[in-house]
């Protein structure tokens, strides 16, 4: 897939993980560096598990200048100049932004795949299925978020509202609504009505997603345009100048929220995805993981028919 570009998000610092990612000498390691089954940490397996779609001179990695120890160890064959380096933290509208705008020199034309770096995926064949159908939707001009089949009524996810189906297979919809951490009880009411929780990996053209983060926050995008159109806009010393002026603005909140009708959701198969995000999570992953048969054949997904959606 010549033309595929990867960004991957590291920048974190797992504060909701602090105490199983402590190290003896008390340092809090965050979690995309933490091995915390196989021998694999979670970057490194983000990292396996688009290789086999997306070369590592096509993949960038954004991450922040004090996670250095780690993530100069971890980052395999991905070369240094597609190490986008923070330095601090202002969200990750501003990451997947800079990780936008270096591609943009190199690729104009490209397709790219958004992944954060920790999250946990027991079938990799699914995934990996349902994310070469939602590559192929976004060479249409479609910005697809894959969703993820709820097991149950959390109430800390994101949720999703589908809206009308684009093909009878049930594979795309429009996007409705965001329903962000809702109550318990509400969890379980959109669960009933086909509702899907947000894995925040989404694929898209450059182009339409740069036009998405320029709709969403003005602002901010013709800052980092002004900012970063030289070749010294994405060295350390010149980003740490830059993010001294910048807001902090979350990519899922204050970019997607803001403009469901520009997006599109394609509901991914049980997978056993988890976004690891608090240790009530990490433990039931683990379970699943140490309990399960891991497919390592491609996958052949089953006939499937459109989804029923309730508006609530």
């Amino acid at each position: 897939m010549h033309d595929v570009w990867a960004v991957v998000l590291a920048g974190g610092v797992g504060s909701r993980l602090a105490m199983r990612t402590r190290r003896g000498d008390g340092v809090i390691v965050p979690k995309q560096y933490c091995t915390l089954w196989g021998e694999r940490s979670l970057l490194e397996s983000t990292l396996d598990r688009l290789e086999p779609m997306v070369a590592p001179e096509r993949t960038v990695l954004v991450v922040a200048a004090q996670h250095e120890e780690h993530w100069r160890t971890q980052r395999h064959d991905v070369p240094d100049e597609n190490v986008l380096v923070q330095p601090t933290d202002r969200g990750t509208a501003m990451g997947a932004l800079l990780a936008l705008m270096h591609i943009r020199r190199l690729d104009p034309e490209a397709l790219v795949v958004l992944v954060p770096a920790d999250h946990g995926i027991l079938d990799e064949s699914i995934f990996r299925y349902r994310l070469r159908r939602c590559l192929e939707e976004a060479r249409q001009g479609r910005v697809v978020i894959l969703g993820m089949e709820p097991d149950g009524p959390d109430d800390s996810y994101g949720w999703i509202v589908p809206g009308a189906a684009l093909h009878h297979d049930g594979s795309l919809y429009r996007v409705e609504r965001f329903v962000e951490k809702p109550s318990a009880e509400v969890a379980e009411q959109l669960r009933d009505a086909g509702a899907l929780w947000s894995s925040f990996i989404l694929t898209a053209r450059l182009d339409a997603l740069l036009a998405l983060v320029a709709r969403a926050q003005p602002l901010l995008f013709a800052l980092a345009v002004a900012q970063l159109h030289n070749t010294r806009g994405f060295e350390l010393d010149y980003l740490t100048a830059f993010y001294e002026h910048i807001p902090t603005v979350d990519f899922s909140r204050d970019v997607l929220e803001q403009l469901p009708e520009w997006l599109w959701v394609s509901p991914t198969e049980p997978c056993g995805w988890t976004d690891l995000g608090t240790p009530e999570r990490l433990d039931r992953f683990l379970d699943a993981h140490r309990h399960s048969t891991l497919v390592t054949l491609p996958y052949t997904p089953p006939a499937q028919q459109a989804r029923p959606v309730h508006s609530l």
